[in-house]
C-alpha cells in the first residue's frame, strides 16, 4: 500500500505523507530505523525523494 501511495502522487506534499508513512513503518518493525542514531528523518526524507 505504501508504494502504491508513492507511485500514485500527483504532488510533493502526497509524495512527502507516503514516504513519512513508509519511515513509521519501518521504525515500527525493528524498533528503530537503520542510521537514525547518525540522521534525522528530513534526511531520510531527502533520501527517498532521490531514489525516486
Amino acid at each position: 500500500m505504501i508504494q502504491q501511495d508513492k507511485a500514485h502522487a500527483k504532488t510533493i506534499d502526497e509524495m512527502l505523507t507516503a514516504i513519512s508513512r513508509e519511515h513509521e513503518f519501518f521504525k515500527s518493525l525493528d524498533g528503530n530505523l537503520k542510521y537514525a542514531e547518525q540522521y534525522d528523518s528530513s534526511y531520510y526524507l531527502r533520501y527517498q525523494m532521490l531514489r525516486l
